[in-house]
């Protein structure tokens, strides 16, 4: 006979993203309203002015699996716990390297403190819910969301050199990426003409590819090139449709009425 277990009341959750050349990981227990007051004088759950573990049962942990930059302030890639002091205006977000829960909280362990405004939630969430929003390659916000409360912080890291550094070894060796060189120099190298120069040779490599008569065609607008990008814009279409891709028809199509 199978034996089955209540459900917790505070679920737990583990969400994982790709960000920069690493990951974000936060592990964190979702408690719910239940007709429950929160973020009140003396409320019941999440007190204002009181510390809060940012979640129910355990510590809240977030996993940096690269170095990030939280409140101009250098995190060293490692788990940390997130603990919070809610206010009515502002919030203070603390990481912490104690992971053992807000018992062991000792504020000789903040590694960083910062605080940030209060904003309306106006989905008014009944389970507290952590997300991780507005990515960018170098930049996104860690968002806490309960009731019709919201409040965030940016993370930022710093690719670009790194990156830099590892296309200019890598297309000198055997493996060429010449198609993501080109991507990188467009996108964050700042260098539109070694981007140009690298997406040519990629595509005597692989004339037919459609995605790469695209990034020509945005790169050839961007320098002003705007005859070679129409001409660059009307391959990426015959391309497209030669292959079956119906969202490149669509971007070579978007572009070409645009250019």
């Amino acid at each position: 006979m199978k034996i089955f277990t209540l459900p917790s009341a505070s679920p737990k959750q583990t969400i994982i993203q790709d960000f920069g050349l690493g990951k974000i990981s936060i592990s964190y227990s979702r408690p719910s309203l239940s007709g429950r007051s929160v973020f009140g004088n003396n409320s019941i759950l999440a007190p204002l002015g009181k510390m809060w573990r940012t979640g129910a049962d355990n510590a809240t942990l977030i996993t940096f699996s690269d170095n990030v930059t939280i409140g101009n302030k250098l995190i060293e890639a490692s788990t940390y716990s997130i603990f919070t002091i809610p206010g009515k205006e502002t919030w203070e977000i603390i990481l912490n390297k104690s992971i053992r829960g807000i018992g062991a909280y000792k504020e000789a362990d903040d590694v960083v403190r910062i605080t940030v405004p209060v904003q309306e939630n106006i989905l008014n969430k009944e389970t507290f819910t952590i997300n991780i929003q507005q990515l960018q390659y170098e930049s996104c916000t860690i968002q806490l969301c309960w009731a019709n409360v919201l409040v965030d912080f940016s993370v930022t890291t710093a690719i670009v050199e790194r990156l830099h550094k590892s296309y200019e070894k890598q297309l000198v060796s055997e493996s060429k990426p010449h198609f993501q060189a080109a991507a990188f120099y467009f996108l964050l190298g700042n260098d539109n003409s070694k981007a140009l120069h690298q997406v040519k040779i990629a595509l005597q490599n692989n004339p037919d590819a459609y995605y790469l008569h695209y990034l020509k065609t945005n790169i050839e607008a961007a320098i002003g090139d705007i005859d070679a990008a129409k001409q660059s814009a009307q391959k990426t279409l015959e391309a497209a449709v030669a292959a079956g891709s119906d969202d490149y028809k669509r971007l070579a199509e978007d572009i070409i009425t645009k250019l």
